[in-house]
């Protein structure tokens, strides 16, 4: 097959699938934040927004989400075969036109894309600087390794198990200049997060629930990457990768990458759930050894051609579920097929005023994306905080009309139904929340006996709201509440004894104390402490601190 062939063929399908599908829930959310462009969001580094802002600008759709993705997704499959050079075109093309996981990335705008591709790139660079230590080269890498990791923070491990299969390399003064650009590529996004508190590493490294280890999260991530690299050659691909022996600089790279990134999340599986797609970068060594050694091997041509057809197949029909679950009642797959309808019915219930959404930031950006109307997000103690936290859209709705609709059922609520479910819908006309109230709980860990009565301290350590003296809407005031978490889960929730108003806002320096009653149940819990507007459930407005309850 002519490789321009391939590659038209490859897009035709990418856009064709565009047509017929809506934005996944993710990617209406990283649509929110190519919006509100910064140099960094609550989840992720910033490229996702530049490059979902770059084709939205041309097209005001699916498709201007999604281009660029297309576009680089279909580059990445380019710079492999250039940096693969195959023999054989036509099995290259066969081959990755069987990966599962490249047909799920030609037409998402997931972060994931641009770190594949950027990935790809720092390979084709780094086998060129292996050839000629050149400044102009060690420059070169440094560019694509600052856009590594402004497309996904994982992009790290690439550059840690690259650079540990030849230690070596420190000595050559080049790759110091590589260090050197790379940091300042990276640098806006570092003074993002030190500007705004660093939200991201505190949510990824504290604020997410940490699970008690338990086997079969390790056994399910294996599990996962069997799957992700389906549904046929790609394990075959993986299998041949493993097996493949390298001696060349340039393939231990790949090699050290290829086993380091799924045991460094193996190893992450210990204190709590890893995402299959964690590992999507993997897909560079296993693409580039497995095919290399299956190449030669007659087999595996052989193969190929019954292989071949039985992906396509599957693939089809994994390609049809994207636009359309077709097994509704069996499979709970949120792809955000029939979000246009159900947002247009919120928004016939909302009107003109914005709509808030307890504990969905995805929900608020699909009705913000196909509605056309300003929403937000507003995270309770049973969710996160998100990007809609650093927006600062819940301080500006204060005191304003809005519709909430809420996470969990209400009765006497307006309640209606879609294909995406039945939802309720609640009017405020003076709306109250105070998520953006921050305290800091000490200490960070205690030791109590079961149903004993204990302090915990806290300060306010800064606010978004500037007032909540709101004696005139007695429903919503602020309420102080502690919640316990058991295993990730709410174990329960209580009122405290605590005024919260402006005075004690603005006394940071001041620091409280309330008392708390330990669970009945010995084990370890997470104690945090949320405010609530009157009915609406506390959020999250502290960190957690470790409460070990013995027997008495």
């Amino acid at each position: 097959m002519k490789r321009e062939v391939f590659y038209l063929i490859w897009i035709a399908i990418a856009f064709v699938q565009n047509s017929f599908t809506q934005l996944f829930p993710d990617e209406a959310y990283y649509w929110v934040y190519s919006q509100n462009m910064a140099w960094g969001y609550f989840d992720h580094p910033p490229m996702i927004a530049a490059i979902i802002k770059a084709g939205y600008f041309l097209f005001r759709s699916e498709l201007g989400v999604r281009l660029i993705c297309i576009l680089l997704s279909t580059a990445f499959i380019y710079i492999m075969e250039l940096l693969i050079a195959p023999v054989n075109n036509g099995l290259y093309y066969a081959t990755v036109f069987t990966l599962g996981i490249l047909h799920y990335y030609s037409v998402l705008a997931l972060p994931d894309v641009p770190l594949i591709f950027f990935g790809a790139c720092f390979f084709w660079v780094y086998k060129k600087y292996l050839e000629t230590f050149s400044i102009f080269n060690a420059i070169l890498l440094g560019v694509i390794i600052g856009m590594m990791l402004l497309s996904k923070y994982h992009g790290i491990l690439i550059v840690l198990f690259t650079f540990l299969s030849f230690p070596a390399i420190i000595k050559k003064p080049s790759i110091w200049v590589a260090f050197f650009i790379a940091g300042i590529v990276f640098l806006p996004h570092m003074l993002w997060q030190i500007y705004n508190d660093f939200p991201t590493l505190k949510f990824h490294l504290s604020e997410r629930a940490h699970e008690v280890y338990n086997v079969s999260l390790t056994l399910e991530f294996i599990g996962s990457q069997i799957l992700i690299f389906g549904p046929i050659t790609g394990i075959v691909l993986l299998y041949a990768a493993y097996r493949c022996k390298v001696s060349l600089p340039f393939e231990k790279a790949l090699k050290f990458c290829l086993i380091g990134i799924p045991l460094f999340f193996i190893m992450m599986t210990f204190k709590g759930r890893a995402e299959a797609n964690w590992t999507s970068i993997v897909i560079i060594p296993v693409l580039y050894l497995g095919y290399k050694q299956l190449e030669g091997n007659k087999m595996y041509v052989s193969a190929m051609r019954y292989l071949l057809p039985i992906s396509v197949i599957i693939i089809f029909i994994v390609r049809i579920f994207f636009a359309h679950n077709l097994l509704p009642g069996l499979l709970q797959i949120d792809t955000g097929e029939n979000s246009k309808e159900w947002a247009l019915a919120v928004k016939k219930r909302a009107g003109d005023n914005p709509v808030v959404f307890m504990n969905s930031y995805q929900d608020a950006a699909e009705y913000e994306f196909y509605a056309g109307m300003p929403a937000f997000s507003i995270g309770n103690f049973r969710g996160r905080h998100s990007q809609y936290d650093l927006l600062n859209r819940e301080c500006e709705n204060q005191g304003k009309t809005v519709n909430v609709v809420p996470n969990y059922f209400l009765w006497g609520c307006d309640t209606f139904c879609t294909k995406r479910g039945c939802w309720q819908i609640v009017k405020l006309t003076d709306f109250r929340s105070y998520s953006n109230i921050r305290l800091h709980c000490s200490p960070e860990k205690l030791i109590v006996r079961s149903g004993d009565v204990f302090k915990a301290d806290f300060n306010f350590t800064g606010s978004g709201i500037c007032d909540i003296d709101c004696e005139h809407n007695i429903i919503l005031l602020p309420v102080l509440k502690r919640v316990f978490y058991k295993q990730k889960k709410v174990y329960s929730d209580s009122v405290l004894s605590f005024k919260i108003d402006n005075a004690v806002l603005k006394s940071e320096k001041e620091h409280y104390s309330v008392s708390i009653q330990a669970p009945s149940e010995i084990g370890e819990y997470q104690l945090c402490l949320g405010i609530s507007a009157g009915w609406l459930p506390p959020t999250i407005n502290s960190n957690a601190i470790i409460v070990q309850v013995m027997a008495k």
